[in-house]
């Protein structure tokens, strides 16, 4: 028997052309027709002495044209409790004996109660909850995005902060280099100025003394020239030189990343963090941080952002290894 359905309509097919739907049954054959094969059932000779009757949609009539799948020749008649299963009549003496036997009818309207109830407890209780639930995740998964793309623009923010300060205590640093700087070269114009004044005084001389051998003697060539200034000259000035201390960068990038804050972590417990407590956490270590920073910006000598180069000068003579490294050169 084969069934088929339309958007409209269920019907039933005919088991023989199998393209009409079907009107009659055949109860000794279990077959359905229509009323073109109907025609011909009754025409044929095999068969014409068939019983054949209208055919009624309701199920449970239905069930007295179903045949056993062991004894295709028997109907099935009752319903075999403890086996679950339909069985005929050679069925029950055969290997059903004794067992807890029902009509096929009252199996039927059990097992259709039971499925309908199912169906209203699928239909009424769980679709509901699960559609609920359905749209909870939705409205869950919707907020999560949202508290991440929150987060990452508390942490770009916060990252701009640090990169800010950082800049400042770089500019700061920066400028007590030029600092220092300024202050070398003008010790070395006050040396330029010392050395050029006395190269004028030797060169006034040299041009005196050499006059003086180039002209004819008179009087004035016996007259003493005063050059008593050269045993000052004699004693060349002390030379200085400048160089800087090597840039030595300290552990900001390990102190930033140790302090820079505590990274959110998934959890999936029904309780979230109170919203002012984490943003209260976040604060205090970014306060943190900017203490180290402020502290690093007041000496910027210090060993978070590093070490800045400092202007030396060596002089004749190793005096000491201070600020200023002195070394006299003759």
């Amino acid at each position: 028997m084969a069934e088929a359905s339309t958007p409209a309509q269920h019907y039933i097919e005919c088991d023989d052309c199998e393209r009409n739907s079907a009107q009659f049954v055949c109860k000794t054959c279990s077959g359905y027709l229509c009323e073109e094969c109907k025609i011909h059932h009754e025409s044929r000779k095999l068969t014409r002495h068939h019983e054949i009757t209208q055919l009624k949609t309701e199920k449970e009539e239905l069930l007295g044209l179903l045949h056993c799948s062991e004894h295709k020749t028997k109907k099935l008649e009752c319903f075999c409790d403890p086996c679950k299963k339909p069985v005929c009549t050679d069925c029950i003496v055969l290997t059903h004996n004794g067992h807890n036997i029902k009509t096929l009818l009252t199996a039927y309207e059990e097992i259709r109660d039971s499925l309908q109830r199912t169906l209203e407890v699928i239909e009424c209780t769980f679709l509901p909850k699960y559609c609920e639930l359905l749209r909870s995740e939705d409205q869950k998964d919707l907020e999560l995005r949202n508290q991440a793309n929150e987060i990452e623009k508390e942490i770009k923010t916060y990252t701009q902060n640090v990169v800010g300060r950082v800049m400042e205590i770089s500019k700061h640093a920066i400028e007590k280099l030029r600092m220092e700087e300024e202050y070398g070269r003008q010790e070395l114009q006050k040396s330029k100025i010392e050395l050029s004044e006395r190269m004028n005084i030797l060169q006034q001389t040299r041009e005196m003394l050499s006059a003086t051998l180039e002209a004819k003697p008179d009087i004035s060539y016996f007259n003493s020239i005063d050059v008593s200034f050269l045993r000052e000259i004699k004693a060349l000035p002390i030379q200085t030189f400048y160089q800087f201390d090597k840039f030595k960068p300290g552990q900001i990038v390990q102190m930033i990343k140790d302090n820079f804050g505590i990274f959110p972590k998934l959890r999936s417990s029904n309780t979230l963090c109170d919203r002012s407590e984490r943003r209260s956490r976040e604060r205090n270590h970014q306060l943190i941080l900017n203490r180290c920073l402020l502290r690093q910006h007041d000496r910027c000598d210090g060993t978070i952002f590093g070490l800045c180069p400092e202007l030396s000068q060596r002089r004749d003579a190793q005096i000491g290894t201070n600020r200023w490294k002195k070394k006299n050169i003759c």
